[in-house]
């Protein structure tokens, strides 16, 4: 719970620095700027905290071979809720909502911002196959929230990450 707050706190109150910027710069392409600047503010910063955590994650890791990559997949993972409009009090309202219900509330994906929250991975997983990825990064977007997935340690990496974020 307490973790949360937080998120609900830093989404209030982020702001984007130049290094913010220059780290974007660095590891997304200019498509990929400009699918990542239609995400809100509030997800782009999250975006940015799993994917520096991610490089801290990595370097206690040898499994890893491309951290670039990592990085890149961290920042574009929730891609699929582009256009979504969830503001901070709709989340809330979600996290809340499935808490409440035992995570029921997946079954009212007739309403939009639900259908979002709870499909954005397959949502953006299409969005990028349609652009061209490999199947591999696709795999991962479409598959970050899925908990019986054990056996990549990139998909581990970034669900440790945005759990934590």
């Amino acid at each position: 719970m307490l973790h949360r707050i937080k998120q609900f706190y830093w989404d209030i109150t982020s702001e984007f620095k130049d290094i913010d910027i220059k780290f974007i710069d660095k590891y997304l392409n200019n498509l990929e700027k400009e699918l990542f600047k239609n995400l809100n503010k509030a997800e782009q910063h999250h975006c940015i905290r799993v994917a520096k955590l991610a490089i801290k994650e990595y370097l206690k890791l040898e499994e890893v071979n491309d951290l670039d990559m990592l990085i890149k997949i961290c920042l574009l993972h929730d891609i699929g809720k582009i256009g979504s409009r969830l503001n901070i009090f709709d989340r809330v309202f979600l996290v809340l909502g499935d808490k409440v219900t035992g995570g029921n509330l997946k079954k009212c994906t007739n309403i939009r911002k639900i259908n979002i929250y709870y499909n954005h991975p397959q949502i953006g997983a299409q969005k990028l196959k349609s652009l061209g990825y490999d199947d591999e990064f696709i795999y991962i977007i479409e598959n970050h929230h899925k908990k019986d997935i054990k056996d990549n340690i990139v998909i581990n990496i970034l669900k440790l990450c945005d759990d934590k974020n």
